[in-house]
């Protein structure tokens, strides 16, 4: 008997209501619910190309109109598979324009609400805090597709951004509230849906999973983007300068850095993410114009105050309950602070390693002097 596995929840009323399925050999479908069996749900299912699937899922076509198209051939009654996560097919015989499980027409779907309500189930199905990213880079309206170049370097900066957000979060926190979990096991993502339909997508999950009782750690760094999203879609500027220039740090450098990479690039990116817990997904989005007009006034007022330095001496001190160490290079010690104190644990005061350093760089207004405050990021052996 033919089956097909969920792919991805198009519409959700108690339980997904319409979804794209896929066969094993990676035939595309469309599943809708029309009735019920012994308690559960039968699907009216039609096989689609993956361009009319495309159009349907952009809402520029009906779903009666697609269903009446692609099964005028032949169709099927999906049921849950008793012995797997998929769906058995039954063909049906009679047709699909005389049967009751066709949908009323004017049934088109809202690209952004879809999105919402697949991301939404997507966490619910997997436990776990889920990411959907879409790019829509200029070699996408030729075919499903994005250069490696640019994929590698897009979920790089969302990774590191993530990564910053977090750490700002983290540090707005009293201490005794901290999580004892590492900053880069908190921030890890997992790609685990690659090149799904629709522009470039591709779904993410939070690699260190929490309790269900407990916010994913993921999530504090994911709403400090959501802020930055939500200053970069205003018309005016000016709201988005102040917020960056709040900001600062790290995180203001890395988000300039992913709008450049947008503008250069002429990429639309959009992303949402959702625990299992919403009610709804949150989602931002942001146009390469958009992006190209932004990075431009942020350069022109905002001045970035932060470098990256490496320090190579022998470790004179390493506090784990305060995070203040000291590293002897040559004449000069250097002092800073980390913010995840496990990365001091297991350091020898008299070893030698290398430190890899944020530096914030402020002046002394009286006597105009550069004062460097360091920031532990990862430690090497040398």
């Amino acid at each position: 008997m033919k089956m097909i596995h969920h792919v991805a929840t198009l519409d959700y009323y108690d339980g997904p209501i319409l979804f794209e399925a896929r066969d094993r050999i990676g035939g595309h479908y469309l599943a809708l619910a029309a009735d019920t069996r012994d308690g559960d749900p039968a699907y009216a299912v039609v096989g689609v190309s993956p361009e009319r699937l495309s159009e349907f899922r952009g809402g520029l076509v009906d779903l009666r109109d697609v269903m009446l198209e692609a099964g005028s051939e032949e169709w099927y009654v999906a049921l849950p598979s008793p012995t797997t996560e998929g769906f058995d097919l039954e063909l049906q015989a009679t047709e699909l324009a005389a049967s009751d499980y066709l949908p009323n027409s004017g049934y088109t779907l809202n690209a952004a609400a879809t999105s919402d309500m697949a991301v939404l189930d997507a966490a619910r199905r997997r436990d776990n805090l889920v990411i959907e990213l879409k790019a829509e880079p200029p070699e996408a309206r030729e075919g499903h597709r994005m250069h490696v170049r640019s994929l590698v370097q897009l979920l790089d900066l969302m990774q590191k951004l993530v990564n910053h957000a977090y750490r700002a979060a983290r540090r707005e926190l009293p201490s005794g509230w901290r999580s004892t979990v590492s900053v880069e096991e908190a921030v890890l993502m997992d790609v685990v849906v690659p090149a799904m339909p629709g522009s470039f997508c591709m779904l993410l999950e939070a690699g260190n999973r929490r309790d269900k009782l407990s916010e994913n750690e993921l999530s504090q760094g994911l709403r400090r983007v959501d802020a930055l999203f939500e200053h970069a879609t205003t018309r005016n500027a000016t709201p988005a300068v102040a917020f960056l220039r709040d900001t600062g740090g790290r995180l203001a450098s890395t988000y300039l850095k992913l709008l450049n990479f947008l503008a250069e690039e002429r990429v639309g990116f959009h992303y949402t993410w959702a625990e299992p817990s919403f009610s709804r997904a949150r989602q931002h989005s942001i146009s390469a114009a958009r992006a190209r007009r932004l990075s431009r006034h942020i350069e022109e007022m905002v001045e970035f105050d932060i470098e990256e330095v490496s320090l190579e001496g022998r470790l004179v001190k390493a506090d784990l309950k305060t995070g203040s160490w000291r590293l002897e290079s040559g004449r000069r010690i250097h002092k800073g602070t980390v913010d995840d104190g496990s990365l001091l644990s297991g350091l020898v005061v008299g070893q030698r390693y290398r430190f890899s350093c944020i530096a914030k760089i402020e002046r002394g207004e009286a006597t105009g002097k550069e004062v460097w405050t360091l920031q532990l990021e990862t430690t090497d052996d040398v």
